[in-house]
């Protein structure tokens, strides 16, 4: 809490501005006169009244699961082939068949490495675009991308089919990305995707993009923080169009994993005490997106699908090969056939509500235990203790949003 606030609220002298501040307080659910319990059914209403939330129809697209990267952390396999077109009709036509009644189409571009099909983007996203506006919903649609293919040429193409938010990964300098992100055939790719960056940064004068560059982390990269922060963020700092977040390097599966074992960082340690003690600038604006509009992991939400190359219906990106993530097969006509996996996504909110475990942590009411939701499907719980870090991550939103605090004075 800010020092100006805390000192007003134990002033008993200024009554008039004591109030007003608890009085914000309160409309911004921070404190309340509730009993317990009738505040913790307030706050799991809201986590009810978000998590339903059916106003968005999103559809994850992996055109391939072929990559022209071999980051060594990488859980995929590099499946051969790309999406045929019966696949691609399906998609249109299953968004055709479930549009009315949502208020925002969203087409999210995954992989593989998805500007290997950047023929498959064009065509799906210029059709459900059309459908889009013929139902007069917004359209969005964004793209994960390693940024090795995003010249100059090929930003504009995605730009023109209504493509306008990309993540890039730039593991620090060019040392540590050159190591973890190589090519397929080993070679280098820090210089490729810095060049392409600076070249749209320069080039397309439009504010209608934004550009999040996530920042992996391994344990030999964190005693070189600040400087690895600096080295990347000096090129885009006055330019918002470009913000970042910062992620610790673990281990999620895959073969690749095997090669860094030693140098993966533990579910216990945060980069967020780096970034308390980090004293230069930098535009976190997506790394706390969590604590402001996405809350929530896309995997909970009942109007959102991923679709990989073959028609495979799953929830959640990571784990494509565990049956659990196989929730069913888009059909010819745009009709899903589901299996019994289906079922056990859509009953996700009641394990939230259900974890006793949770229930009793004093930051419940922020996260209600959503720390993955694929673990509940697989076993019946989250990992206890991979929220460890959570408070961290809170006292460093403050540090760099400290306003959004503040403005209540």
């Amino acid at each position: 809490m800010d020092e100006k606030v805390f000192s007003l609220l134990n002033d008993h002298t200024q009554q008039e501005e004591r109030e007003k501040i608890i009085q914000k307080l309160q409309d911004l659910g921070m404190v309340t006169y509730d009993e317990p319990e009738v505040e913790e059914t307030k706050a799991i209403l809201k986590f009810i009244k978000i998590v339903t939330d059916d106003s968005v129809l999103r559809v994850i697209v992996m055109p391939t699961m072929q990559c022209n990267f071999r980051c060594k952390y990488c859980y995929e396999s590099y499946e051969k082939g790309i999406m045929d077109s019966s696949i691609q009709d399906a998609i249109i036509n299953y968004v055709k068949k479930n549009i009315q009644g949502h208020k925002i189409l969203r087409i999210t571009w995954f992989g593989g490495e998805p500007t290997l099909c950047l023929d498959i983007i064009e065509y799906i996203n210029k059709k459900c675009w059309e459908i889009a506006r013929f139902y007069r919903i917004k359209f969005l649609s964004d793209i994960t991308t390693n940024g090795y293919l995003l010249t100059l040429d090929n930003f504009k193409k995605l730009m023109k089919c209504h493509v306008n938010h990309f993540q890039i990964t730039v593991d620090g300098d060019r040392k540590n990305h050159d190591f973890l992100r190589p090519t397929a055939a080993g070679t280098p790719t820090y210089e490729n995707i810095l060049e392409n960056l600076i070249n749209i940064k320069d080039a397309i004068q439009s504010n209608l993009f934004t550009i999040m560059i996530r920042i992996n982390f391994t344990i030999d990269m964190v005693k070189d923080f600040s400087r690895i922060i600096d080295n990347i963020t000096k090129r885009f700092i006055d330019d918002k169009r470009f913000s970042f977040t910062l992620r610790e390097v673990g281990n999620m599966g895959g073969e690749q994993v095997a090669q860094i074992y030693d140098k993966l960082i533990n579910r216990r340690f945060s980069l967020a005490n780096k970034l308390i003690e980090y004293d230069g600038k930098i535009n976190l604006e997506a790394q706390f997106n969590q604590f402001e509009k996405y809350p929530y992991c896309y995997a909970i939400y009942p109007s959102c699908i991923v679709v990989n190359p073959k028609g495979i219906i799953h929830k959640c990106t990571v784990d494509f090969n565990k049956d659990f993530n196989n929730i069913g097969k888009i059909q010819e006509q745009g009709k899903v056939l589901s299996n019994k996996n289906w079922q056990k996504w859509d009953e996700l909110i009641l394990k939230f509500q259900e974890n006793k475990h949770c229930k009793e942590c004093a930051l419940f009411a922020s996260c209600f235990g959503n720390i993955c939701p694929k673990h509940y499907v697989e076993i019946g719980r989250p990992i206890y203790g991979i929220c460890d870090t959570y408070e961290e991550w809170l006292k460093a939103y403050y540090k760099y949003y400290k306003e959004k605090f503040t403005e209540i004075l």
